[in-house]
């Protein structure tokens, strides 16, 4: 109830958020120190101890390139994604796409467990190369005239991955949020 209400708030406001755990507020508000400007540190080093700001950290985090799922045909090639593994986190959290299992649970377990969890970076990276992988396997198939087992799959990873970049990459760069970094810059 309590995290409806916060990402109701969140998303209905006309500016970008900006998040700040109690202590960041008591000192912007009595000492006028901005820990979006002054102190990243202490606001990055916060969210790995407050789970508020882990959660909007990962929800509001659109600072990254959106992965695709194209696959170029590279006459016989076998290469693969480096980053494949057969378990994920985003397994472990009950995601799959299995026959059976419904895009309303998918996208309960998306946006209710693996953004705050694992971050909508992870989550479109992790579901855009199971794609490629799976689009790999179906052209070496189609090649060798045998059938493709993964059109499925690839339909709904596809079609999750659209309804996310939709619901929380692009609205959340529209408003310019980004995330502050720790990272020097030369």
């Amino acid at each position: 109830m309590t995290r409806n209400l916060i990402r109701s708030a969140c998303e209905k406001g006309s500016k970008p958020p900006r998040f700040l755990p109690h202590e960041g507020f008591v000192d912007e508000l009595l000492f006028g120190a901005n820990w979006w400007t002054t102190k990243v540190d202490m606001l990055n080093a916060t969210v790995e101890h407050h789970e508020g700001l882990r959660f909007a950290k990962f929800r509001f985090e659109v600072n990254f390139a959106w992965p695709g799922t194209e696959v170029i045909d590279s006459q016989g090639s076998k290469a693969s994604d480096a980053s494949y593994q057969p378990t994920h986190p985003l397994f472990e959290l009950g995601y799959n796409v299995q026959k059976g299992t419904s895009r309303q649970k998918r996208w309960n377990i998306l946006t209710n467990e693996a953004l705050q969890k694992l971050g909508l970076r992870v989550i479109a990276n992790h579901i855009a190369m199971l794609c490629r992988h799976r689009k790999r396997q179906d052209l070496s198939a189609r090649k060798a005239g045998r059938p493709q087992r993964y059109s499925h799959a690839i339909g709904e990873w596809e079609y999750d991955l659209a309804h996310l970049k939709k619901e929380y990459y692009d609205k959340r760069r529209g408003k310019g949020f980004v995330w502050p970094s720790t990272e020097l810059r030369r």
